[in-house]
């Protein structure tokens, strides 16, 4: 046992290399797709990094306004597709080197705070590096903001201590803290974090440090709050709403606002409970996940012990500065900004957001440690091999959006988004084609995830878009156009029913109702215009109507020149209207996007044509 102690660094950094080594064959996950594989401020290289530090976090993707502002992992994310492209084994590569850094750190600094029981840092932190709760954060590429805010501000927390004794290590709390606001909101935590850390580090605080390390970091972080607010406000977009609604976040859908709050405070017990049962694990807890609670109910009375037992730790331990009371006020600190009280955020449960808060690990398991090494060393070692295995398990179940998902309806049936992904997982796993009795069964299946999305949440209209566009997919054009019907008398304001049931109606040769539905769409999407314009046009083509076809088709190239089926078309309706020459613009331009010998003979037709007008 001698020898690991004498390697306590390496052996951390391997264990943390270790559990997460399988995720490198991993896929892109979850929210990646929007943060990082279709975000133009990634994919277009070094030329984005102003627009990065400049506009929201989701701004590269469809200019969504998130209300949310994370310049640096962005920034990371850009470098890594710069120079290795969007391979996935790269990044992962990056996530795990960061959280193995992430320990090394964690250790230093418990270490530097309880000096004489380094033995007991040791185990506290190993349990933590393998504990399940992180695999969100390491596994999903788009939490590297999570581990870059808590190693920076951990950092801070260690130039803090020196601090104590060394003035200049001011310049690192101030440069540490900022950095890691700048990768997460939920950094403003240690804007508390940081103070406490100079008041357990020395039995003797001076007045005028603390006076002005509290100043400045108070001053910090309300310029970095100003500036958050102008970068969101300045954006071309508002605020995406439906962000922070009963759909995203279940607690502001409860209306009454006592029980909203007693709700709130039992997601604070539940966050601690699944530090200490870190099981099951799933990867979202949208509505009905948690229910509201109520005075009378078990949840409530677990709350209020939990409460009172956390005060009552706290009042005996903090004026002593033993580990207990900073073990209470990480937790409450860390998980504060995110725990659903006082100010709601766009999600009602989430185990990335406890990443933080699990630091209260590591002193209440020093402080265990104190009471009895010798009974709870073994006890650490069984967690540790226990919550090993538990780790490298759900690790793997997020290789893919159908692993993930598969896994997450089963263990948390209550949520309409498990049974919402889990349906679209299936439907990508289709071909456009379906040909097999498999896949025609892995779309049966969809149709009943996406109607069980609906029952939980009748009002979500993704999933019955999704579900009409299953049916179009098993070819019951006819069901699929009933579903988009009663979607479209829910919510007519909906865009993207009008653009499916125009396709439906298109391949069942409806062509006046789907022109008709196209153009509807036009007035109320943002996204894909130029498709649709283009296939009204194609739709006005069928009806003989080649002047609205001209227009409609004009109006597709001029938002994408790009799109040759448009250029292709517009060629043909030029062609029906007589007008050789711009036919024979359109047709060169369809024939340079996508050279075909179709449509090298239409333009040689056109061609001719106009050349016999000519003579």
């Amino acid at each position: 046992m001698e020898k690991l102690y004498r390697y306590r660094l390496p052996v951390l950094i391997v264990v943390s290399i270790l559990l997460y080594s399988h995720t490198l064959f991993h896929d892109f996950v979850f929210d990646d797709n929007i943060v990082l594989v279709e975000n133009q401020h990634i994919t277009k290289g070094f030329n984005s990094l102003d627009e990065i530090w400049t506009t929201n976090y989701l701004n590269g993707y469809q200019q969504f306004n998130d209300a949310l502002y994370r310049p640096l992992s962005l920034t990371v994310f850009n470098l890594i597709h710069s120079l290795a492209g969007m391979n996935p084994l790269v990044f992962h590569l990056v996530n795990i080197v960061f959280y193995a850094f992430l320990i090394l750190v964690v250790y230093l600094l418990f270490s530097k705070l309880y000096p004489t029981e380094e033995q007991y840092v040791f185990w506290a932190v190993l349990l933590f590096a393998a504990h399940p709760v992180h695999t969100e954060v390491v596994a999903n590429i788009k939490s590297l903001d999570e581990i870059l805010a808590l190693l920076l501000g951990l950092g801070a927390c260690y130039f803090t201590l020196q601090y104590i004794h060394k003035t200049n290590a001011f310049i690192g709390i101030i440069l540490f803290y900022l950095l890691a606001l700048f990768s997460k909101e939920s950094a403003i935590s240690f804007l508390l974090i940081i103070p406490l850390f100079y008041y357990l580090g020395t039995d003797k605080v001076e007045r005028k440090k603390i006076i002005l390390l509290g100043s400045v970091l108070l001053a910090i972080t309300l310029a970095w709050y100003s500036w958050h607010q102008n970068v969101i406000n300045s954006m071309s977009r508002e605020v995406d709403k439906g962000l922070f609604s009963a759909a995203s976040n279940s607690i502001i859908g409860i209306e009454d606002p006592v029980q909203r709050f007693i709700t709130g405070l039992w997601l604070l017990t539940k966050y601690f409970l699944k530090l200490i049962i870190p099981w099951p694990l799933h990867g979202d807890y949208s509505f009905n996940s948690i229910p509201p609670v109520s005075f009378i109910s078990i949840r409530f009375g677990a709350t209020l012990l939990f409460l009172g037992l956390s005060a009552w730790l706290l009042f005996k331990n903090f004026f002593s500065r033993k580990p207990l009371a900073l073990a209470v006020l990480l937790f409450f600190i860390a998980i504060m900004p995110t725990a659903n009280i006082l100010l709601y955020i766009g999600t009602t449960f989430a185990e990335r957001l406890v990443f933080t808060a699990s630091l209260a690990l590591i002193p209440l398991l020093i402080a265990l440690q104190r009471q009895s090494y010798r009974f709870t060393q073994p006890l650490l070692i069984s967690l540790a091999l226990m919550f090993s295995f538990l780790t490298v398990y759900r690790a793997a179940e997020w290789k893919t959006n159908f692993s993930l998902y598969k896994a997450d309806v089963q263990r948390n049936p209550a949520s309409y988004r498990t049974h919402y992904n889990y349906a679209t997982a299936l439907l990508e796993t289709v071909p456009a084609q379906v040909k097999s009795e498999e896949e025609k069964q892995k779309l049966q299946l969809a149709i009943a995830e996406f109607n069980k999305a609906h029952e939980i949440m009748p009002d979500f209209a993704d999933a019955t878009l999704n579900l009409g566009y299953t049916y179009q997919k098993l070819g019951k054009n006819e069901k699929a156009l009933e579903v988009y019907d009663q979607l479209i008398a829910a919510d007519p304001a909906y865009a993207r029913t009008y653009y499916n049931k125009g396709i439906v109606l298109y391949r069942l040769k409806r062509y006046q109702p789907a022109r008709e539905s196209f153009l509807q769409y036009t007035e109320r999407g943002a996204n894909s215009l130029s498709f649709a314009w283009y296939w009204a046009g194609v739709c006005s083509g069928y009806l003989g109507d080649f002047q609205a076809a001209i227009e409609q088709l004009n109006r597709s190239v001029q938002l994408d020149n790009t799109l040759w089926e448009a250029w292709n078309y517009l060629g043909m309706a030029y062609g029906n209207s007589r007008q050789w020459n711009k036919a024979v613009e359109a047709f060169t331009r369809a024939y340079q996007l996508k050279p075909s010998e179709q449509i090298k003979a239409d333009l040689n037709m056109a061609q001719k044509a106009a050349a016999e007008i000519g003579l």
